[in-house]
């Protein structure tokens, strides 16, 4: 019965998609949450369509969830506070750390060192911030990509779309076992893998064995 049911979800979605109604595809992939769609939230992230790439992932996961789950919305709310202070949009950064005080149990100074960042007049200078945004966004995707595969709670549900002017469907990305395998080497909870890459370099991190002194 459960099979039918996806199997019925997984028909909605293609048919949307054929349909090119492809808002209403993703609020269908958003409310059962059956469906993951890799492209999408891919695309979201790296245009830094910030608020849309976490309200998608939210329909499926939360940030204290596990380790993985905290990372992926670490690095949203990050590269949108980076967005903001590169458009010089002081204001809506000073708001964007009002998030951050979710990771403050992994890094009780997270506020405080990313506050630095407003007493420097090209705070790209700082180390371990490259000067092209889209370029980091992009390096920053490959190691958000690894965070969602190894996520037991997107566990099974992972798909990248296949478009074509015939066709539109979803391939399975990872099977839920290996999904489950991966989770328990990257860490099952927040403060799992303190050997995880610091993708921020020596900037302020969710995970407190990554932080900076």
């Amino acid at each position: 019965m459960a099979g039918t049911h996806r199997d019925c979800i997984l028909s909605i979605i293609q048919f949307l998609e054929g349909a090119n109604l492809h808002e209403s595809a993703r609020k269908v992939e958003r409310e059962s949450g059956l469906f993951f769609n890799l492209n999408y939230f891919e695309d979201c992230f790296i245009r830094g369509a910030f608020q849309k790439a976490e309200e998608y992932v939210s329909s499926f996961t939360t940030v204290h969830d596990n380790h993985c789950s905290t990372r992926i919305i670490h690095e949203i709310r990050w590269h949108k506070f980076l967005e903001a202070m590169d458009n010089k949009r002081y204001d809506d950064a000073k708001s964007i750390l009002e998030e951050f005080k979710d990771f403050e149990r992994y890094n009780p100074n997270i506020i405080a060192q990313m506050t630095e960042l407003f007493d420097l007049e090209k705070f790209r200078s700082f180390e371990g911030l490259p000067g092209d945004p889209e370029l980091e966004r992009r390096a920053a995707w490959e190691h958000i990509k690894k965070y969602l595969k190894a996520n037991q709670r997107l566990a099974g549900k992972l798909r990248y779309q296949v478009g074509s002017p015939n066709f539109r469907g979803f391939l399975p990305v990872i099977p839920p076992t290996q999904a489950a395998q991966s989770s328990a080497s990257a860490g099952s909870g927040p403060q799992g893998n303190g050997n995880l890459r610091m993708i921020n370099g020596n900037l302020p991190c969710c995970c407190p064995r990554n932080r900076r002194v």
